[in-house]
């Protein structure tokens, strides 16, 4: 579906379809990432962020959500904690991984490497396939752990393998990879090609925990 065809469907129909505000965000999220329209957003919304280990306050969950907004004045991505490491015990399974995050649009997860957090965001879901994705609404990210203000963040520098999906990795971006976990290990493999890189990240970092919010 082309972006202005559901803009046409929707206003044609309005009085017969209703979407909930997240159904909404989900569709918005995944098919007009940077399309220029008039929506009023809906406002920011905390889901259960008080379960986070690795964000401490309300204020960082504003400056996280303007990231992806690309606008610190619209705030509207609603944070719920849907994976940490702490579901399974205390070591990140890659199945676990699948079952409970497959096919959710607009997820963002931080590995915390000892208070250098570094994650990404994944407008497209995650899943099974074994292929990339495009889009040019994702992007990756570092900052030390008690200042958000110096955020390092890289969007992809082309669209074609932005996402990479498969069932034997978890979250993966980029085909360096430029951030992946690979199988049940408990640490991260960067190595900077679709996106820019990070600081001078490239290597393998253990990680302490993995949060993935919705």
């Amino acid at each position: 579906m082309k972006k202005e065809e559901f803009f046409e469907i929707k206003k044609k129909y309005r009085t017969k379809i209703t979407f909930s505000d997240d159904l909404l965000d989900d569709i918005i999220g995944l098919l007009m990432c940077n399309y220029p329209q008039n929506i009023k957003k809906s406002p920011f919304r905390l889901g259960n962020y008080q379960k986070s280990q690795i964000i401490k306050n309300y204020q960082d969950f504003l400056e996280i959500s303007s990231w992806i907004d690309n606008d610190k004045g619209k705030n509207s991505f609603r944070f719920d904690l849907i994976f940490d490491n702490t579901f399974f015990g205390s070591n990140f399974n890659v199945t676990s991984f699948h079952t409970i995050c497959n096919g959710t649009f607009s997820t963002i997860t931080f590995f915390d490497l000892n208070g250098l957090i570094v994650g990404g965001y994944n407008p497209l879901g995650w899943s099974n396939d074994n292929k990339y994705k495009s889009s040019d609404c994702s992007f990756i990210f570092a900052y030390n752990g008690d200042n958000l203000k110096n955020t390092t963040i890289s969007r992809a520098i082309e669209n074609g393998k932005v996402i990479g999906q498969n069932k034997n990795y978890g979250p993966w971006f980029g085909e360096g990879p430029d951030l992946v976990v690979r199988h049940n290990a408990k640490q991260i493999e960067m190595k900077s090609k679709t996106y820019n890189k990070l600081f001078d990240l490239e290597g393998n970092y253990p990680f302490r925990n993995i949060e993935v919010f919705k």
